[in-house]
C-alpha cells in the first residue's frame, strides 16, 4: 500500500503539476486570447476609421470635381463678360474718338472763321493805318515844302534888305 500510496501520490503530483501546466497554458492561451480580441477590436475600429475616411475622401474627391466644373462655368462667364466689356470699350472709344474728332474739327472751323475775321480786321486796319500814314507823310511833305518856301522867302526878303541897304530904292524904282 505504501508503493501503491507512494504510486498514487506520483501520479496526483504529475496529474497536479500536468494541471498547473495546462491551467498555464490557458492562461497565456486566455491571455492570447484577450489580446487577439482587443486587436480584433482596434483593427474593427480601424476599419472603420478607414472607412469613414474612405466616405469622406469621396465626398472630398466629388467637391473637388463640383468646384472644377463651376470654376469652368465661372471661367467660360467671366470670359463672355471681359470680351462684352472690351467690345462695349471698343465702341466707346470710337464713339469718343469721333465725337473728338467731331468736336475738333467744330472748333477748327470755328477758329479758321474767326481767324479769317481778324484777318479781315487786320487788314481794314492795316490799309486804314497806310492811308492815314499816306496822309500824315503827304501833310509832312506839304510841311516841309513850307518850310522851305519860308526858308526862300526868307532869305531873299534878307538878301533883298541887305542889298536894299546897299542900293538907292529911289535909283532902282526910278
Amino acid at each position: 500500500m505504501s508503493d501503491e500510496l507512494n504510486a498514487v501520490k506520483t501520479d496526483v503530483a504529475l496529474i497536479k503539476k500536468d494541471v498547473k501546466q495546462i491551467e498555464r497554458f490557458f492562461d497565456k492561451v486566455d491571455t492570447v486570447m484577450s489580446e487577439m480580441s482587443d486587436m480584433t477590436k482596434s483593427l474593427a475600429v480601424q476599419q472603420k476609421i478607414m472607412e469613414h475616411f474612405a466616405s469622406k475622401l469621396e465626398d472630398l474627391e466629388e467637391k473637388i470635381e463640383g468646384h472644377k466644373q463651376e470654376d469652368i462655368k465661372r471661367t467660360e462667364i467671366l470670359h463672355k463678360r471681359l470680351e462684352e466689356h472690351r467690345i462695349s470699350a471698343k465702341e466707346d472709344h470710337k464713339r469718343l474718338s469721333d465725337d473728338s474728332a467731331k468736336n475738333r474739327a467744330e472748333r477748327n472751323a470755328e477758329i479758321m472763321t474767326q481767324l479769317g475775321k481778324l484777318n479781315g480786321n487786320l487788314e481794314s486796319r492795316m490799309i486804314g493805318l497806310k492811308s492815314a500814314a499816306d496822309d500824315q507823310e503827304a501833310r509832312l511833305r506839304k510841311i516841309e515844302n513850307l518850310k522851305w518856301w519860308l526858308l526862300g522867302a526868307i532869305g531873299v526878303i534878307t538878301f533883298l534888305s541887305q542889298f536894299a541897304n546897299n542900293i538907292n530904292l529911289a535909283a532902282f524904282t526910278g
